[in-house]
């Protein structure tokens, strides 16, 4: 779902960035982590923070090739800003 929804440009984003940017706009509904990485432990920490901080659900997905693609890290949005 998280793959297809940034593909498409929709509902969903990747990457540390852009992911840690819509937490802060409280854009998040669940955020998507690999347990395995890449983010580092501080930067998967700082997010998981934030998700919590915004009542965003929090998910680990281990093994997911589409979600390493995205640098082990992606958001399902409620909005798009």
């Amino acid at each position: 779902r998280l793959v297809g929804a940034v593909a498409a440009g929709g509902l969903g984003v990747g990457r540390i960035g852009p992911v840690g940017r819509a937490l802060e706009m409280g854009q998040g509904l669940e955020l998507l982590l690999d347990p395995a990485g890449p983010p580092s432990d501080d930067e998967a920490n700082e997010l998981v923070r934030s998700a919590a901080r915004a009542d965003t659900r929090i998910t680990f997905v281990p093994g997911h090739e589409g979600l390493r693609r995205m640098g082990g890290v992606g958001l399902l949005l409620r909005f798009r800003a």
